[in-house]
């Protein structure tokens, strides 16, 4: 797949590595497999939009997060966020708002009950 890229940043490569890092925090071995009896967690990047319009940065971002068994979607809960900056003109104005979205909408999604819809624990 071709990366989705947000200036410098690599918009999957981000959420990747934030899910992991939430999932094994909450004690889950995350693992690269195809074995079918492995539930399979994935996120889709709907929407990744920052833009400047009289000196403020908004920023809007939507996902989908879905939880897989047997290829089987068992539990899908969709998220979205919206984000600005007033009077932050130039490049660290565009980051700190994509920061801002970014960390909004990852910490939106409550992963414990996508688990739970799913009956996984």
């Amino acid at each position: 797949k071709s990366r989705i890229m947000a200036g410098e940043k690599d918009l999957q490569g981000l959420f990747l590595e934030t899910f992991k890092k939430k999932l094994e925090q909450m004690g889950a071995e995350v693992v690269n497999t195809d074995r079918s009896e492995v539930p399979l967690f994935q996120v889709l990047i709907n929407t990744m939009k920052i833009d400047l319009q009289e000196r403020k940065w908004t920023a809007k971002a939507s996902y989908e997060a879905s939880l897989s068994s047997d290829s089987q979607i068992v539990a899908r809960e969709k998220v979205s966020g919206e984000a600005e900056q007033l009077r932050i003109v130039g490049r660290k104005g565009a980051d700190d708002t994509l920061s801002d979205i970014f960390n909004s909408a990852i910490n939106r999604l409550d992963i414990l009950k996508l688990f739970q819809q799913a009956k996984m624990i």
